[in-house]
């Protein structure tokens, strides 16, 4: 039996989306911890400008993984495009999601086998209506189904991240059945 978590779908709902003609927004959100593969994320990145897509990141949250993080950004470059915003209240959250292009969960097993099991994030992404890019750990394949309410990634591969989230920003109309499908499993197996 599995009892999964649910996310409440009237606060995150696609009524708050309010793209910009600006930059595409990537947003990732989570504890700056090992499991959640932020670093392959930020690999990711450098790899989107060196193909010159236009983009911007930001990755909120807080933890110990922080200097760590900044450091590889510094020395990528990537101060310009990836910011790490820390800690916001959930009505800031919301905002990410509201503007954001897409929506990466680059999760992966850390060394001491800490793993995600179905981010809360995540699903809350989704019952925004946002595109979604994540990878193939745990529990995510159970949420995520390749090609029809996101895109799935290897855990350690930032060029395949990468690539699939180009796919995403790209493209936003051919991919818009994305975000569409994503809040209909959101809402149909997680209310």
């Amino acid at each position: 039996h599995r009892m999964y978590h649910g996310v409440d779908h009237t606060l995150f709902h696609p009524r708050q989306r309010r793209l910009a003609g600006q930059v595409p927004l990537i947003v990732s959100v989570g504890r700056l911890r090992a499991k959640k593969g932020l670093d392959v994320l930020v690999d990711a990145c450098a790899t989107l400008r060196a193909r010159g897509v236009p983009f911007a990141c930001e990755i909120v949250g807080y933890g110990e993984e922080q200097p760590r993080l900044q450091a590889q950004i510094d020395r990528l470059g990537l101060q310009a495009q990836v910011q790490l915003v820390g800690k916001l209240a959930r009505e800031q959250v919301i905002d990410r999601y509201a503007r954001a292009a897409v929506y990466v969960q680059p999760s992966r097993i850390a060394a001491d086998g800490d793993r995600d099991g179905i981010p809360n994030v995540l699903l809350e992404a989704m019952a925004m209506g946002l595109p979604v890019v994540a990878t193939r750990v745990s529990g995510i394949p159970e949420l995520v189904e390749d090609g029809h309410n996101g895109l799935l990634a290897d855990a350690t591969d930032p060029d395949t991240l990468a690539a699939r989230v180009a796919d995403v920003l790209r493209d936003p109309p051919a991919f818009a059945h994305l975000g569409r499908a994503a809040r209909e499993t959101a809402i149909g197996r997680y209310d």
